[in-house]
């Protein structure tokens, strides 16, 4: 599924993984306040749409989340 995705969408989930991105989708900007495209935002509702990610409105900037691999297979931004 991962070959699908934007080289952008998979760049800013392991940025999340790695500590580095607050990953609340807010209005077409991740937290951190990195501009994503439309595009990518479509990839990214298309993805928690089809319940294949999850991520967070975070309200708490200290709150960083890790990707993880759910019991049912699914990426979790937690």
């Amino acid at each position: 599924m991962t070959a699908d995705l934007d080289p952008e969408v998979l760049r800013l989930i392991r940025a999340a993984d790695a500590g580095r991105l607050c990953c609340g989708l807010h209005s077409g900007y991740l937290l951190d306040h990195v501009e994503v495209t439309a595009f990518v935002a479509h990839q990214i509702t298309d993805l928690v749409a089809a319940g294949l990610l999850y991520v967070p409105d975070l309200t708490d900037r200290s709150a960083r989340p890790r990707v993880r691999v759910s019991d049912r297979g699914l990426l979790v931004l937690s």
